[in-house]
């Protein structure tokens, strides 16, 4: 009874890992060529460099000419000119996911033994959490010297990461419609083009209307309260959730649409 249970058990677990493989291929192929990507090594110095030197900046304001510097709101000006900076970045960096590999989309797909869901789901997560992983790398280094060379009493470790994660959301949902236009899209310029568009006018709308928690003028708000730790954990919790619903089903109007269309 013991030795058949476990054979099972064994014949289940293999199935479950062959069935697997071909999407942790993918997602691991997709992690790799994100991070050797030389737009992307470009974006994330730049970014680097414009961050870590205005923190040095206020730093050298704040140890040599005596003028108080906040921890807190030298932090909150960054993660708002996120908001700013960051959506752009995130389409360049995710509209040719798939567009630019519609060349050899058919061999990569048909060939293999891949299936489309599969294949999807691959190259979405590995270029999210490449994504998403070098922002927040990033974000926790700005936080420690900004921390160590500022002024940080109201400055609050839960509160950043609160807004920290609510910022890496909202570009986790812009990044995932960039993928979604690479799906349906046939260049990577025109899925560019029209994630851009799409995604701008839905910001200035949301900004006008306030429809939702995570609208703009909101989360330009919050970020120098979430930083001080001034903040209602339920209101957070909400816009996060919003956030990840819009990128859910982007991706799932995705692939769909990709697991349907001619390659």
């Amino acid at each position: 009874m013991v030795s058949a249970t476990v054979s099972a058990t064994r014949s289940v677990l293999s199935a479950l890992r062959w069935r697997w493989l071909p999407f942790a291929a993918v997602l691991g192929m997709e992690w790799r060529q994100t991070w050797r990507s030389w737009i992307f090594r470009v974006g994330t110095l730049l970014l680097a460099a414009l961050a870590l030197g205005y923190v040095l900046h206020r730093a050298a304001i704040y140890h040599q000419a005596g003028i108080v510097q906040s921890a807190s709101s030298i932090l909150a000006e960054l993660w708002q000119a996120s908001l700013v900076i960051g959506p752009t970045l995130m389409i360049i960096l995710s509209a040719g996911t798939i567009a630019s590999e519609r060349g050899t989309l058919a061999d990569s797909v048909l060939s293999r033994g891949i299936s489309r869901y599969a294949y999807f789901l691959g190259k979405w997560l590995g270029r999210l959490a490449a994504l998403l992983g070098g922002l927040l790398l990033l974000g926790l280094l700005v936080w420690f010297l900004a921390y160590v060379l500022l002024r940080h009493e109201d400055l609050s470790f839960l509160g950043t990461l609160w807004a920290l994660a609510l910022l890496l959301s909202v570009l986790a949902a812009i990044a995932t419609i960039g993928v979604f236009f690479s799906a349906i899209c046939p260049s990577t310029a025109l899925a560019l083009m029209l994630a851009w568009v799409i995604v701008h006018s839905a910001g200035a709308l949301l900004w006008l209307s306030g429809l939702t928690p995570i609208h703009p003028q909101a989360l330009w708000t919050w970020f120098p309260f979430l930083i001080r730790g001034q903040y209602d954990a339920w209101a957070v919790v909400r816009a996060l959730g919003w956030a990840w619903l819009i990128a859910s089903s982007a991706a799932l109007l995705a692939v769909v649409h990709f697991s349907r269309c001619d390659l």
